[in-house]
């Protein structure tokens, strides 16, 4: 069974629900960004380069508003429980703008740091080859709409919230 409204739930789609797990999250990667540009970037870039530049830093905080958007009311209570096609929107959200928005955001030196040189590089490198992270992104978006899976995320909020990451993973 798809989302629907649920006045039961929610007696109004516009009413206010709290969503403290997102303002969370937001606080986290901002917390996680400050701490990679402040104090283990002045360790890792040479002296005199630039740890992040102001492009790099308004990509973040972009990515960072258009995710909160996407993940907060109104837009996914209207997502979860009223319109499919917001649903849709959202996802598209934050599969195809969140993602590249925060690879803009990245430092040369941070991506290196995460990736390494090794095994991790290596795999980073095969899936986002075109073809096969065009196979996978397909492949991930369709599956994630399979009711069963809509229905369990429905169900079960760490569940819902696995989802998303995963479709903007």
């Amino acid at each position: 069974m798809l989302a629907l409204y649920r006045p039961d739930r929610y007696p109004h789609p516009w009413q206010w629900v709290p969503h403290p797990e997102v303002w969370v999250m937001v606080a986290v990667l901002v917390v996680l960004y400050l701490y990679a540009t402040r104090v283990v970037g002045p360790k890792v870039v040479p002296a005199g380069e630039p740890i992040i530049t102001r492009s790099q830093s308004r990509w973040f905080f972009t990515g960072l508003i258009i995710l909160w958007i996407s993940v907060d009311w109104p837009l996914h209570d209207l997502a979860e429980d009223y319109l499919y096609s917001v649903h849709m929107v959202q996802h598209m959200m934050l599969s195809l703008v969140v993602p590249p928005m925060m690879l803009m955001a990245m430092p040369e030196w941070l991506a290196r740091l995460v990736l390494g040189r090794e095994r991790a590089y290596r795999i980073f490198r095969f899936v986002t080859r075109p073809l096969f992270a065009g196979v996978l992104y397909n492949v991930i978006f369709a599956l994630s709409h399979l009711p069963p899976i809509v229905d369990d995320s429905i169900r079960s909020a760490g569940f819902h919230f696995s989802a998303h990451l995963v479709i903007i993973l």
